[in-house]
């Protein structure tokens, strides 16, 4: 990766590895942005991040990337989403509640509904779960043990 970095959001879509935000090196939060074509094993700059970002989890939806909450400034509810097609990130819903150094996933068959793709947030410092519909509208939010029940 070209740009050393921690607490990126990361996630495959339409056959790339896309990394974008984290902290940089001396602790500031990044809007950099880039991309992982395996096919050509080369690096590509993507559009940056609206703002800075770090310890944000992503996920692919759709064909986009989904970076979630993560520490934007003080606030930990922020949602971008990045379209490849276009090239560009668009501001989405905020999440119901802020999350951090967390892990985002598109969730298991039994958290859909009528075929609906879903994200799962796990936060495992406060063991709190969210299951988001795309592109970001809380369906739940409760206790991990709970809602894996």
């Amino acid at each position: 990766m070209p740009t050393a970095r921690d607490g990126s959001a990361g996630a495959v879509a339409g056959g790339k590895l896309y990394v974008a935000g984290g902290s940089s090196p001396g602790g500031s939060q990044m809007t950099r942005h880039e991309a992982y074509d395996p096919a050509a094993n080369a690096w590509s700059t993507a559009a940056p991040l609206p703002v800075g970002r770090q310890a944000a989890p992503g996920a692919a939806v759709g064909g986009k990337l989904h970076a979630l909450g993560g520490v934007v400034g003080t606030d930990r509810t922020a949602h971008a989403v990045f379209d490849p097609v276009a090239n560009a990130w668009t501001n989405s819903l905020s999440l119901p509640t802020g999350r951090e150094d967390a892990a985002a996933a598109v969730a298991a068959p039994a958290f859909r509904r009528r075929g609906q793709k879903r994200l799962a947030l796990l936060e495992r410092q406060r063991r709190r779960v969210a299951i988001l519909r795309a592109p970001g509208v809380a369906l739940a939010v409760g206790d991990v043990r709970a809602v894996a029940a």
